[in-house]
């Protein structure tokens, strides 16, 4: 293994479960002794990839990388139309803003757009949670087909950090009647007290990106709800519209 290959794997481990590297555990999971991982931090550190945590304890994410994560598909048009209705979402919205892209049956957060109003519960950029527990991946899901689904679902799914537990059957017809409607939304069994809406759009041949909204149920009255999904559906369908994604063109224009 090189050493590029090394502090690649290195910084792989890193997750929001686990924001800082020590050396005990990259030597254990690289299976190097603790003097090679410890130099490997070092360098990782010097380079401007890690940064010594607060007393010595542990590596955590340095400047590089947040430099770099900023740049993940910054050029992409679409990615860019989505996020500029984002913001525009969330300006007027007691909500924060969420893009994200399907990776195999994960979902990876890719733009977050803070709320002007505190939110209790936000996910940070880089997160990757398995698409059937959130409004996002879900909007995602729905542009695959059928055949898709049934090679990507397992019979059964489950996440006990959030309490779900469903069968395919079951995120098959929830799929169906969302796809129907447009817009995807999170049912909270882990009683965080949360809410979010979803929807996907995709370029002809391109990447698809899923758009949500997320609020604290007590900052949402159902008038705002309304007006929330009205939005959020009206921006997939001017985003949609402008790259002919067939699933946002009127009947006539397919």
């Amino acid at each position: 293994m090189s050493s590029l290959e090394k502090g690649l794997r290195a910084l792989a481990l890193m997750s929001p479960d686990r924001p800082r590297l020590r050396v005990s555990e990259v030597a254990e999971a690289l299976a190097i002794p603790k003097s090679s991982a410890s130099r490997l931090l070092a360098t990782l550190d010097r380079q401007g990839f890690l940064e010594r945590g607060a007393r010595h304890a542990g590596f955590e994410a340095g400047f590089e990388l947040q430099r770099l994560g900023r740049m993940y598909r910054a050029g992409d048009a679409v990615t860019e139309m989505a996020d500029d209705a984002l913001r525009d979402l969330v300006a007027r919205h007691p909500a924060t803003g969420y893009l994200a892209y399907l990776d195999g049956l994960e979902t990876i957060i890719v733009r977050v757009r803070e709320s002007p109003v505190p939110v209790r519960y936000v996910v940070s950029e880089g997160t990757r949670l398995p698409a059937f527990v959130t409004a996002i991946g879900k909007a995602l899901l729905t542009r695959l087909d059928s055949q898709q689904l049934l090679a990507l679902l397992p019979d059964r799914l489950v996440h006990r950090p959030l309490s779900v537990s469903t069968t395919r059957a079951a995120l098959l017809r929830e799929l169906a009647e969302a796809r129907e409607r447009g817009w995807t939304e999170l049912v909270d069994n882990a009683d965080r007290g949360i809410g979010a809406a979803a929807v996907a759009i995709a370029a002809p041949q391109g990447r698809t990106i899923g758009i949500a909204l997320s609020w604290m149920q007590r900052d949402m009255t159902r008038p705002r709800h309304r007006r929330a999904v009205a939005e959020l559906l009206s921006a997939a369908r001017t985003v949609g519209r402008r790259i002919r994604d067939p699933y946002w063109l009127p009947p006539e224009e397919r």
